[in-house]
């Protein structure tokens, strides 16, 4: 049992460490070996290590689905390999620390009864009774093909994709769109490639506050852009949950979106981070996230959109952005709408996005002063990016 314990408490510091997959991987070892519900009642917080492993697992597939030839994922690192989990053990083992083999935990008083929701619809008595399966991977590491990922049901379709339109395609960018039939859910993707380093990217993307300074905002010829972004919860490192309010042209109602965001390194293992962001439909307590979601503005609609994508150093002065969103635009767009959208406020969303990670580490640029300010956490950041450079 000690063997049992050492192991799963290892996978739990991977996931605690940001390592998500590789967290999965050996997490799915002693699945296979000993049973999920088993695992789940030493510590509850294997479903959630499944729960994300399923989320970079799907989009993989679907990006791989899209038939666009410019986009190309390998597979690889998502393979069902228990020798990828021996080699893991030997690679991070000696590195890890368990003391009196305690187990990691969102909270010292975390218990079974706290995770409840998570694996029932029902809060009664009788749960507790019920089974505890993984609702993501059967036996042998496989998707299952029942889930449900995201809290937001009406981004769940089953109506036809129609074909993707190439919006934009130039040397460093390409975009691209898709509408589904009888449905106002439309998916955007794009590709593009940036003139500085993966530290410089990075860097942009986490100073939530500072997003005004590359989402731009228009006032003709018509009203869109970023109003305001609120944080929510900023919990360990890298998971984080923020509001963003989004004016757009009248008669139409202005948007926000409650986003669950968070990461994937993969940096040393697989040449990419992944990033996840997914909006939160309902208001209130949130159990899984132990955190309260705000009642939607008076004036607005609260939006729904899931999706994500890498951040993948070419080298150490070029970086590669790839993404894919899902969206409900609750309308058909008017033509003039969607093509301001697509073809002026995207496009110059990642001209001024480009432009400001280019700058960011720049003497009298904002982010280098965060960067500064921040000293621990882009030190963190430093050294994962480091530590690829000399795998």
């Amino acid at each position: 049992m000690h063997d049992v314990i050492e192991e799963l408490n290892f996978s739990i510091s991977l996931y605690k460490d940001e390592k998500l997959w590789e967290s999965h991987i050996l997490l799915q070892r002693l699945i296979k070996e000993y049973g999920f519900e088993k695992m789940y009642k030493i510590n509850p917080i294997c479903m959630e290590i499944q729960r994300r492993a399923a989320i970079i697992k799907q989009f993989v597939n679907e990006l791989n689905s899209l038939s666009i030839e410019e986009i190309d994922v390998s597979l690889d690192f998502y393979a069902n390999d228990n020798c990828f989990a021996t080699e893991l053990k030997s690679k991070y083992g000696k590195d890890i620390n368990f003391e009196n083999n305690d187990f990691y935990s969102d909270s010292a008083s975390e218990n079974r009864n706290s995770f409840k929701s998570i694996n029932n619809e029902s809060d009664g008595d009788n749960d507790l009774e019920s089974p505890i399966v993984d609702k993501y991977f059967d036996f042998n590491g496989d998707l299952l093909s029942d889930f449900q990922l995201e809290d937001c049901k009406s981004l769940i379709i089953n109506t036809k994709p129609k074909d993707w339109i190439c919006v934009t395609k130039k040397e460093l960018f390409n975009l691209w769109y898709r509408g589904y039939e009888d449905s106002t859910i439309a998916e955007i993707c794009f590709q593009g490639n940036i003139n500085t380093n993966i530290f410089n990217v990075l860097s942009v993307f986490y100073e939530r506050d500072l997003y005004k300074e590359w989402i731009p905002y228009f006032s003709f010829p018509v009203k869109f852009g970023l109003n305001s972004i609120k944080e929510i919860m900023h919990k360990d490192r890298l998971h984080i949950v923020t509001a963003i309010y989004i004016d757009i042209p009248w008669p139409f109602s202005n948007r926000e979106v409650i986003l669950e965001i968070w990461v994937s390194d993969e940096i040393a293992a697989n040449n990419r981070i992944f990033i996840h962001a997914s909006s939160i439909e309902n208001h209130g307590y949130h159990p899984r996230l132990k955190t309260d979601i705000p009642y939607s503005m008076g004036y607005s609609n609260r939006a729904n959109i899931s999706g994500g994508g890498f951040v993948s150093p070419i080298d150490d002065n070029s970086t590669q952005i790839l993404f894919m969103w899902k969206i409900d635009l609750f309308i058909d767009p008017p033509t003039f709408l969607l093509n301001f959208f697509l073809k002026i406020f995207i496009k110059a969303c990642w001209e001024k996005f480009c432009k400001t990670c280019i700058q960011a580490d720049k003497p009298n640029s904002i982010h280098k002063e965060r960067i500064n300010n921040n000293k621990e956490f882009y030190d963190f950041i430093r050294e994962r990016i480091l530590a690829r450079n000399n795998r």
